[in-house]
């Protein structure tokens, strides 16, 4: 019996990816209690793993560069679980980390987020008639 096995998070480790690197694709997020003090963390959870990564600064930084800010539209796209080693209170740890398939790079923005800019843009009131330039 391994030990290892009877202690298991149901989010993402390291050890959880033996390969060094899961292609997986996004299938939601939600805000869950967790820490000490309690506190709401987002986690993304993914279609290949029942798993869910707690989405930390770096994570979510490097999906704002690829899909936007909006998590709704960040569901159904396509990322990588890696092995990262990082300095953890003067401790080198693997950690998971998040990349982007080189496919998925500068990709087109989707319609939902053309939309949302759209409406955004149409809530701005353009100025008074007597200030217009013609």
């Amino acid at each position: 019996m391994k030990l290892s096995r009877k202690f298991t998070s149901r989010y993402l480790t390291a050890e959880d990816l033996p390969t060094g690197r899961l292609p997986v694709t996004i299938a939601e997020f939600r805000e869950e209690w967790m820490g000490n003090p309690r506190e709401l963390k987002p986690v993304a959870y993914f279609n290949e793993i029942d798993k869910g990564l707690v989405v930390k600064r770096p994570h979510a930084t490097t999906l704002q560069k690829a899909f936007g800010d909006e998590t709704d539209d960040m569901i159904g796209q396509s990322i990588d679980l890696v092995v990262v080693c990082v300095e953890i209170n003067g401790e080198m740890r693997n950690v998971v980390g998040i990349e982007v398939p080189a496919a998925q790079a500068g990709r087109r923005p989707t319609d939902a987020e053309l939309n949302r800019r759209l409406d955004e843009e149409a809530t701005i009131e353009p100025p008074p008639d007597n200030e217009m330039l013609y």
